[in-house]
């Protein structure tokens, strides 16, 4: 009976503890609940001043849509704010901190994007340009200088000029889609004026090969190659690129009508040479 007795008072006293803990856990909860009231009740509302506000003290929180609500844990938010909200770095397209002129310039972005291709984009730098015409007028300017070989006095072959005007050279824009994208305002600076006007001396003679029937611009190509190989001995005006534009440049005109003349010698001979083949 003693033991039975002593074995009651025991189970007694866990009912007591149990309980008393189950108050506690219950007031831990409740101030827990009253705690993050309070702080969700502070937390100041993400108000369109705010927003404008931070949008000019850090422009790139403006593609944000709650730009002071950004949790710090998040890991995409973290990384939407130390990019451009162009998606291209700043060196690729500045960006301006005048909300209107951002959204003209997001735009304009998007639109060479859809014409040209973001890897052609990202192998150049834009500026910025603002007319007085007005805000459909404004635009960005490539900045392109032309292509020469790696090496001190290296100037590119007639064919290295002919690939950079039509296709573009590592990945870049070609001439061709600066000329046709943004006419000669992109070549403003006289050095550029000036190399456009000697390069475009061999497109022009190519080109103009390429007119006469069953001609293309691969056959033009090598047969400046085989007939006027630079450099060649004993030829001055072939010794070098830059000379045998130089010469291609006479008012006289000479050289251009001899390889045009040439040129119809040299297409006979290879339609022999491929129908001797067949």
């Amino acid at each position: 009976e003693q033991t039975r007795s002593k074995i009651s008072d025991i189970a007694s006293e866990l009912q007591d503890i149990k309980a008393s803990l189950n108050s506690q856990a219950s007031g831990v909860k409740k101030k827990g609940k009253q705690r993050a009231l309070v702080v969700q009740q502070s937390a100041p509302p993400c108000s369109p001043s705010a927003i404008e506000k931070q949008s000019l003290l850090m422009p790139q929180l403006a593609t944000s849509p709650n730009p002071s609500c950004v949790s710090l844990n998040n890991t995409t938010a973290a990384v939407n704010i130390t990019q451009s909200p162009s998606g291209y770095p700043e060196t690729s397209f500045p960006l301006s901190h005048n909300p209107l002129t951002r959204t003209a310039q997001l735009a304009c972005i998007s639109d060479l994007e859809k014409k040209y291709g973001r890897d052609r984009l990202l192998k150049h730098s834009f500026e910025w340009i603002m007319t007085a015409k007005g805000t459909s007028h404004n635009e960005y300017l490539p900045q392109y200088i032309y292509w020469t070989p790696k090496g001190a006095g290296t100037y590119p072959s007639v064919r290295e000029i002919w690939m950079e005007y039509t296709f573009g050279i590592d990945g870049q824009l070609s001439v061709s889609q600066l000329n046709a994208g943004w006419n000669a305002r992109w070549r403003s600076a006289p050095a550029a004026r000036t190399e456009t006007s000697r390069r475009k001396k061999i497109v022009d003679l190519i080109d103009e090969l390429v007119r006469q029937p069953n001609w293309t611009a691969e056959l033009a190509l090598r047969y400046l190659e085989s007939q006027y190989r630079i450099p060649t001995p004993g030829i001055t005006y072939l010794s070098k690129t830059r000379s045998f534009i130089e010469h291609l440049q006479k008012k006289d005109g000479q050289l251009k009508v001899e390889i045009l003349t040439n040129a119809k010698k040299f297409f006979n001979k290879v339609s022999i040479v491929c129908v001797q083949n067949e």
